[in-house]
């Protein structure tokens, strides 16, 4: 993982970040997978016990991106811009879907799938900077 974000800092200052950047990733991947295998495979209630620990995990990892510096490769500040925004929308689609679930509310689900798929097309272009693909 540290690979594909090496290539995204190597041209700039910014390789002090490669870390940190790598680290968030790597969490948010666990967060992720957490959520997948309640969602996929588990009762209601591991559900709502996954989508609520992702809830309270989400925002400290928002919170270590936000205190980034401003970054100086064009490719880097894109990348954390996509990826901030894809971990935004995932958290918004956590707590919409645990709303659903709690409360039996179709609307809520509804907003959780809205938030999920904007969620993913920002991880898509994040992965696109980093592989081009």
């Amino acid at each position: 993982m540290v690979n594909f974000i090496k290539r995204l800092f190597r041209e700039s200052e910014d390789t002090q970040w490669i870390g940190q950047v790598a680290e968030i990733k790597r969490q948010f991947d666990d967060i992720n997978l957490g959520v997948q295998n309640a969602v996929m495979r588990e009762s209601v209630e591991a559900q709502i016990g996954a989508l609520g620990k992702a809830s309270v995990e989400l925002p400290g990892l928002l919170r270590k991106l936000e205190a980034f510096p401003s970054l100086k490769s064009k490719r880097g500040q894109e990348y954390l811009a996509y990826f901030r925004e894809g971990l935004t929308d995932y958290l918004i689609a956590c707590q919409y879907y645990m709303k659903g679930l709690e409360d039996d509310n179709q609307m809520a689900i509804v907003h959780a799938a809205e938030h999920m798929k904007e969620a993913v097309k920002m991880m898509k272009k994040a992965q696109k900077i980093t592989f081009g693909k």
